[in-house]
């Protein structure tokens, strides 16, 4: 933990815009925008709760920056979630960076990604929670709220633009779904009516990036349907996380096979998995 002391303490010294938040190779090694997509918002047996953040739909006040942080440290350290029965800190949530994947990331960088991850975040969100405090201490939390109510009843106005609009389509390709999306498809009469939908088996439940595959009941055998494993090169298959490929065969109606790929790696990974698809 030496070298990610050392990190944070060159971390203090810089000014909060112009060198922290504006640093491009943060955005590129994703020392921030990791652990906000998994922590961001966390599905939990009783429901789904979120970081105290400005960027999250946390509605809790957070007060004063010192308030803000007791009330961050908490969620992060302290505050066992219940998930899948099994009881896990969000910071345990927390996956490393690899080089392969994100190549501005260090050589000394990487093996304390997930540390470094944590104190990326906390550095981030204090920063947005000062300078929202300091801009405007009253108007950003309103404002904020209106956001966060915009938000909610994502996933079922989600069913309504796939009702809406593709309600005669025999395959819907969905990537960047929450692990939970299956579940609010089949609880949907018209929806679970019309389609079955496909999950990968190394479905994430950390990350709300998962591909999926709706295929119309009639049509396609759900029986028939079966997932493979593509066969990557190590490159590629070190860029490619839990749930952002799902690729299954099938016989009937014909012998077809139907790929869903998630990558945010700026194009990384996209050649060479259309090749193992290949």
């Amino acid at each position: 933990l030496g070298l990610v002391a050392e990190k944070y303490e060159e971390l203090a010294k810089r000014k909060v815009i112009s060198e922290f938040l504006l640093d491009t190779q943060i955005g590129k090694k994703r020392l921030a925008s990791m652990p906000d997509r998994v922590t961001n918002q966390i599905e939990t047996d009783v429901g789904v709760v979120f970081r105290p953040s400005v960027v999250s739909c946390y509605e809790g006040g957070f007060g004063t920056l010192g308030d803000w942080w007791g009330n961050w440290f908490n969620f992060m350290f302290r505050d066992r979630l219940k998930m899948k029965g099994e009881e896990v800190l969000p910071a345990e949530l927390l996956v490393p960076i690899q080089r392969a994947k994100y190549p501005a990331l260090t050589e000394e960088e990487e093996p304390i990604s997930i540390p470094l991850q944590a104190v990326y975040q906390a550095a981030f969100d204090a920063a947005l929670v000062h300078i929202v405090n300091q801009a405007a201490p009253r108007e950003w939390a309103q404002a904020k709220q209106r956001i966060v109510e915009a938000r909610k009843g994502r996933a079922e106005r989600s069913m309504a633009i796939l009702r809406d609009s593709y309600p005669e389509a025999d395959v819907v390709f969905v990537q960047e779904a929450a692990a939970s999306f299956a579940a609010v498809v089949e609880a949907d009469p018209v929806m679970s009516s019309r389609f079955f939908m496909i999950v990968p088996q190394a479905v994430s439940t950390k990350r709300s990036q998962n591909s999926m595959i709706l295929l119309r009941k009639g049509l396609f055998d759900a029986a028939q349907v079966r997932e493979i494993e593509a066969q990557f090169t190590p490159e590629t298959k070190s860029s490619v996380s839990a749930g952002d490929l799902l690729l299954v065969e099938m016989t009937q109606p014909a012998k077809l096979l139907l790929a869903s790929f998630h990558g945010d790696t700026n194009g990384l990974a996209t050649k060479g998995v259309v090749e193992a698809v290949h």
